[in-house]
């Protein structure tokens, strides 16, 4: 299996759109002094991208070339940087604890008993 897969490439086009819309809410969230639309489309946008990398990461992981190894250690690399302390502790046991954390958060500011099984994020 190769990185060159429709499924994938789509996986890493959604991530990308979905970057995009992160930094463009972020500005958004700035402006704006209480909670809001902004701060609720900028949470669930967050757990949409969580979400995707985790099924990107998972998806690398199944495939077994040099290429998706060094993605894999691109994104390890938090690691390295600090975000994640415990050299036991892989990126992979991360994404559920910080969706679960998002998850929280968002009922929390919206008052509602969400679930992200029932979240389309083209509403």
């Amino acid at each position: 299996m190769s990185l060159n897969t429709p499924q994938y490439q789509r996986a890493t086009e959604e991530a990308d759109f979905l970057r995009k819309r992160l930094y463009a809410l972020q500005e958004r969230v700035e402006r704006e002094d209480s909670y809001g639309d902004a701060h609720l489309d900028y949470l669930h946008t967050l757990y949409a991208l969580i979400d995707k990398e985790h099924s990107i990461y998972t998806r690398l992981k199944l495939i077994d070339t040099i290429e998706a190894k060094r993605k894999i250690d691109e994104l390890d690399a938090y690691k390295v940087v600090g975000l994640l302390n415990a050299d036991d502790v892989s990126i992979d046991n991360v994404y559920p604890v910080v969706k679960k954390e998002l998850v929280e958060l968002i009922k929390q500011v919206s008052g509602d008993d969400w679930n992200p099984e029932d979240f389309d994020l083209d509403d």
